[in-house]
């Protein structure tokens, strides 16, 4: 990944590796949904042509068409399923080694984020992002049954199919301006979530030097101050979401009753057969799931945006010390520190010959420590004064 990697191109990578799994998911999970729209579109054919006729012949044709219509949709749900599943787990799986290989490489990361919240990006935030891949057959799915009813109520009723046709659009705009306050509300979770896990992980990996210091007490009054936060930012995200999820039941449940409500009216005027009736009501009901679908769209996209952007985070970070552009002559080789400072240490000069052992004491442990990371080469060159020369060759070169 490059340092111009985003939540977007992150995303958009998943969807490109996976864009044959994606397709074939898709096309099944939107023949699924043509198949169950059809469903009262059949039985309406069956009350017209077979029941109101007493025709038995039209009556098993149907029925037959019926249960050939259920066969199809089940098939097309389950191995639809399935390949998106595949491509999900495979993504999920992809970007948490990717996170987990920039994290790991031997030169570092330059990053502000502590190692918990490095923890959870590479583990839930990388699910989290891979999830779009089943969210985007889910919209496929939602517009395929929406425009299916949409014609099918067209071709009965021209004022009704124009009510789904004019009214689904704008419910999605509407509910649509909702979509920056989810984004930022559930980003702000997932932070918090992060600097919780951080904090906890600090806590149990330094555990013995803070009772030996006498400071697990203020440690552990720190994490429950933190996860009070996390706990505030999740409560909000969810209810946000669920709030919105509400609204938009409600609203795709007003149309979905205007539809069935015009619909009767229609047919106590007779412009409706019983068939007929009966299809819209069914259409009407069914409506609603692809409906409530469409609208809970921005808050799904949302929290995977969100978990893409911290993937992202840690994806274009650059690395901590440079690549190194020279190697070394056969060992041993000498140890030449000049003016080096880092920390508490200031102006240390060091000579250790080619092959000689020498032992370092530090008045202060915090002292030999600044000491040791600059040695291992995970410091970098910008983050110490002075210079440090192995053989003759600079460090970080």
């Amino acid at each position: 990944m490059s340092q111009r990697t985003t939540g977007s191109r992150v995303l958009l990578d998943g969807i490109r590796r996976n864009r044959g799994w994606l397709t074939a998911g898709s096309a099944m999970y939107g023949g699924h949904q043509i198949c169950e729209a059809l469903v009262p579109v059949v039985i309406g054919v069956i009350i017209d042509r077979a029941v109101a006729t007493g025709d038995t012949g039209a009556l098993v044709l149907w029925v037959g068409v019926l249960a050939a219509l259920f066969v199809v949709l089940s098939l097309m749900w389950r191995f639809g399923a399935r390949l998106l599943t595949y491509a999900e787990a495979g993504e999920g799986y992809t970007l948490r080694v990717e996170v987990a290989g920039k994290i790991l490489q031997p030169r570092g990361v330059r990053t502000d984020l502590r190692s918990g919240e490095l923890l959870t990006i590479s583990s839930s935030d990388a699910d989290n992002a891979s999830y779009l891949l089943d969210y985007i057959p889910r919209i496929v799915a939602s517009v395929t049954a929406t425009a299916v009813c949409a014609v099918t109520l067209l071709l009965i009723n021209v004022p009704l199919g124009l009510a789904v046709v004019l009214g689904t659009p704008l419910v999605l705009l509407v509910l649509h301006l909702g979509t920056p306050l989810i984004t930022r509300r559930i980003q702000h979770q997932q932070e918090t979530a992060g600097e919780a896990a951080s904090v906890a992980t600090d806590l149990v990996s330094g555990l013995r030097p803070l009772r030996g210091i006498g400071a697990q007490d203020a440690a552990a009054q720190r994490y429950r101050a933190v996860s009070r936060r996390s706990l505030r930012a999740t409560l909000r995200a969810a209810r946000t979401q669920r709030g919105f999820e509400g609204i938009s039941a409600t609203v795709s449940n007003l149309l979905a009753a205007g539809i069935a409500i015009a619909a009767g009216v229609l047919a106590l005027d007779g412009a409706l057969s019983i068939g007929q009736f009966v299809t819209v009501i069914g259409l009407a009901q069914f409506l609603v799931e692809p409906l409530v679908q469409l609208t809970v769209v921005p808050s799904w996209v949302a929290e995977a945006r969100a978990s893409a952007n911290r993937v992202a985070l840690v994806l274009s970070a650059p690395p901590l010390v440079p690549e190194g552009q020279r190697g070394l002559d056969p060992p041993p080789h000498g140890l030449e520190i000049t003016g080096l400072r880092r920390g508490g240490i200031d102006g240390l000069d060091l000579a250790v010959a080619p092959g000689e052992l020498v032992g370092v004491v530090a008045p202060r442990a915090a002292d030999a420590e600044a000491l040791v990371e600059v040695l291992s080469g995970r410091v970098a060159p910008d983050d110490y004064g002075g210079s440090i020369a192995i053989g003759g060759t600079d460090l970080a070169a």
